[in-house]
C-alpha cells in the first residue's frame, strides 16, 4: 500500500503516476537485494527532476550487497552521483551518507558505429569531474543553453 502523507490517505500505483510505479521495483530491489545485479532501463522516465536526483542517492546509498547496471539519459541522476563523489572527497557529505569514490562508479557510453556498437568509458576524478569529454552532446547542451 502506498500512502499520500500530505493528505493522510492510501493510494494505488495508478494514483501516483506512471513514473513512481515504474521506479518502485528499483527501490524495493535496492533495499532487499542479497547479492547479484539489479538492472534497470531509464529509471528517470516520467519522474520529476527532484526524484531523478533521489534515484542517484538511492543507487549510491543502497544496501552494500546491491550492484547496479543502470541505463540512463538523465543528467540529473549523473550530476547527483558526481556531487556525492565530490562531497566524499571534501568531507562534506550529508549526515549518515556513505562515502562514494570514483572507483565505485563506472560510466560507459555506448554509441553506434558502422562496425557495431562501441563502448567508451568515461572516468571520474576525486572532484566529481569527468576526465574525458562526453561524446555526442551529452552535458554540452547545458553549457550551450546557459550562454
Amino acid at each position: 500500500t502506498l500512502c499520500d502523507n500530505r493528505n493522510a490517505i492510501e493510494v494505488t500505483g495508478s494514483d501516483v503516476g506512471v513514473g513512481v510505479s515504474q521506479v518502485l521495483p528499483l527501490v524495493v530491489s535496492s533495499i532487499v537485494s542479497t547479492g547479484g545485479l539489479i538492472a534497470c532501463e531509464q529509471p528517470e522516465l516520467h519522474v520529476h527532476p527532484r526524484v531523478q536526483v533521489a534515484i542517484g542517492d538511492l543507487l549510491t546509498q543502497a544496501n552494500e550487497k546491491a550492484n547496479f547496471l543502470i541505463e540512463t539519459h538523465s543528467e540529473h541522476l549523473i550530476l547527483r552521483i558526481l556531487r556525492r563523489i565530490r562531497q566524499s572527497s571534501d568531507d562534506e557529505l550529508p549526515e549518515n551518507f556513505k562515502k562514494l569514490n570514483p572507483k565505485d562508479v563506472s560510466i560507459v557510453y555506448l554509441e553506434p558505429s558502422s562496425t557495431g556498437v562501441k563502448s567508451r568509458r568515461i572516468h571520474i576524478d576525486d572532484d566529481g569531474e569527468f576526465k574525458e569529454r562526453w561524446p555526442m552532446g551529452f552535458f554540452s547542451e547545458r553549457r550551450e543553453e546557459l550562454m
